[in-house]
């Protein structure tokens, strides 16, 4: 063993390259909409195959009701109503659009039925709609269809939901995001 000091020194460079270095994470960590905006597709991307398999946390989608094909019939001239759930057109489907911002991300629609409803609301969430003798004439003199007086449930169909694995990989992309600002050359 040799007999002497050891000794360590640290210079003002270094110190420059650390402030530089918290200066940099800290610009980058301030405004995360790139990271935000790669988590909005992908969550888009999610919702998307939510629709394609036509199903929510809580399993398939409940099938469409017997007056939902009488009124398909009627307005598409559609013998039987063989699209997918709530894919026909695809507009429902095509209106979650994600929106980033520096600390989150939006993901929503707007599209809207015809009296100011959001559609994605209703089908989510489920509804139900008070059939009066008014509607009820309605319905027959738009659909030919007589509807019972009373309350139409539509169920609740969710589409806006992330399972344990897509949260695991939300996070991970977020930790390569705050692991690249720390460590932005490797």
């Amino acid at each position: 063993m040799s007999e002497g000091n050891i000794n360590i020194s640290f210079n003002m460079a270094n110190i420059k390259d650390i402030s530089e270095l918290i200066a940099n994470v800290k610009a980058k960590l301030k405004d995360m909409n790139p990271v935000m905006a790669d988590i909005g597709a992908e969550v888009a991307r999610i919702i998307d195959q939510h629709f394609i398999q036509g199903r929510g946390p809580h399993g398939k989608w409940k099938s469409y009701s017997s007056m939902t094909y009488l009124m398909a019939t009627k307005t598409t001239g559609m013998t039987v109503h063989t699209g997918p759930m709530l894919r026909d057109t695809g507009t429902l489907q095509n209106s979650f659009i994600p929106k980033s911002f520096k600390k989150q991300v939006k993901i929503g629609s707007k599209l809207k039925t015809k009296s100011g409803k959001v559609l994605g609301a209703i089908h989510h969430y489920g509804s139900k709609m008070r059939v009066t003798p008014k509607v009820d004439a309605w319905f027959k003199s738009n659909f030919g269809i007589r509807l019972k007086v009373g309350t139409l449930v539509i169920p609740s169909r969710q589409m806006l939901y992330l399972e344990k694995h897509d949260r695991e990989t939300i996070l991970q992309m977020l930790t390569v995001y705050i692991s690249n600002a720390y460590f932005p050359n490797s």
